[in-house]
């Protein structure tokens, strides 16, 4: 048994260095959006082996979500997430973390101040879960670089908690925005974020290559904002049937926006490549839809 145990924990420590070794000699940045049905999940990996999640929860199966969650990772040659995201306390964006922290290792979880201040019974078995598993959980607003944690490419735009009135927003309102920075490309997780006050949203715009769509393609109360603001070329919806709005991607896509929905694409992988030669030009960036095959590629700088 201890022999193949042995050969086992090779074989394991190969394929996770054959997987950083990869990823670092092609500098690139892979983000996968997984098929979770009505939900969330957003596993991204840089070149140097350094990985987060962006939420993990499924209306109708939250341990499948964290299954496919697990499952991207070892198809990634790892078993373990360096930052975790939960967005809000809804069950369909946070439901997966308690069975996939029994799969995989974390060594943090980012929360929003206002994650653990709803009552919810749920709410409270996961934190008491997450401290027991010893995973520190950290507490992040709008205005922060995640530099402190070893990711400079990560940034917070919301929620501000200047005012203490904030703490009793509804969880939606106080979604943590993410935005990842990796060779002159941006891609923003928002969570479902509904707040038309979003204070972000007064500042200079910010153009995005890539927006997750808040609210699983629904309308927000500042959805045409958060469009202006951003200026994305792809909106990837992550969702399934229910309350699908198909009326608003048709509106979307006639607006000139490429829209991917992962209830019809499967899971959808964006990837930015950066130039061996240089680090001035923008990466190249591709966008592979694996259910459809749909391959979308821009040319660096462009």
């Amino acid at each position: 048994m201890f022999v193949a145990f042995a050969a086992w924990l090779t074989l394991a420590t190969s394929s996770y260095a054959f997987g950083r070794a990869y990823f670092r000699n092609n500098r690139m940045l892979r983000v996968e959006v997984v098929s979770v049905g009505h939900g969330c999940a957003v596993l991204g990996f840089f070149p140097d082996g350094r990985s987060f999640l962006y939420d993990c929860g499924s209306l109708s199966n939250s341990q499948r979500a964290a299954e496919l969650v697990a499952k991207e990772l070892w198809n990634s040659h790892r078993n373990h997430i360096d930052v975790a995201f939960v967005s809000h306390a809804d069950f369909d964006h946070y439901g997966g973390i308690s069975p996939l922290i029994d799969l995989v290792t974390i060594d943090r979880l980012c929360v929003s101040p206002m994650m653990f201040q709803k009552e919810s019974a749920k709410l409270s078995e996961l934190e008491r879960k997450v401290r027991k598993k010893g995973i520190p959980i950290e507490k992040v607003s709008g205005g922060e670089s995640l530099e402190k944690y070893g990711f400079p490419e990560l940034s917070i735009l919301h929620p501000a908690v200047d005012d203490s009135t904030e703490l009793d927003a509804e969880s939606n309102a106080n979604s943590l925005v993410v935005v990842v920075s990796y060779g002159g490309r941006r891609l923003m997780f928002p969570g479902d974020l509904d707040a038309p006050d979003a204070k972000f949203l007064l500042q200079p715009p910010l153009s995005m290559d890539v927006v997750l769509a808040p609210h699983h393609g629904g309308k927000s109360d500042n959805w045409e904002d958060l469009l202006r603001w951003t200026a994305p070329k792809w909106i990837i919806v992550s969702g399934g049937t229910f309350q699908r709005d198909r009326n608003a991607e048709k509106e979307l896509r006639n607006a000139g926006y490429c829209l991917l929905h992962t209830l019809d694409d499967g899971l959808i992988q964006v990837d930015v490549q950066l130039s061996r030669l240089s680090d001035s030009s923008r990466g190249k960036m591709k966008i592979r839809s694996y259910r459809t095959e749909k391959l979308y590629e821009s040319e660096e700088g462009r």
